[in-house]
């Protein structure tokens, strides 16, 4: 997801593996629109890379605090986090 190279662009939504909570209605809306290019993704942030020992939201400067937490990356460029302004309805992400 971090390589700038790749030749695909992806949403991300950041949920932890093992969530209770449902996935946001903004990224189900989003995927399933069929609008966007980009190929939407889970992932737990709050994993631990094994490398560094950052977690994924670290290494991507993420802030797990806004919530939904979604971020782009690949074709579209370094991992970037979208601000919660885009994050009102599935057309506007």
């Amino acid at each position: 997801f971090g390589e700038v190279t790749d030749k695909n662009s992806y949403a991300v939504l950041c949920i932890e593996e093992d969530s209770k909570i449902p996935v946001s209605s903004v990224f189900q809306d989003a995927a399933t629109s069929g609008q966007s290019s980009a190929e939407f993704r889970l992932l737990d942030c709050k994993y631990k890379l094994p490398d560094s020992g950052k977690t994924i939201a670290e290494r991507f400067k993420l802030d797990l605090t806004k919530r939904p937490t979604i971020f782009v990356s690949g074709k579209v460029g370094p991992p970037k986090q979208i601000p919660s302004k885009h994050l009102k309805t599935g057309n506007m992400l």
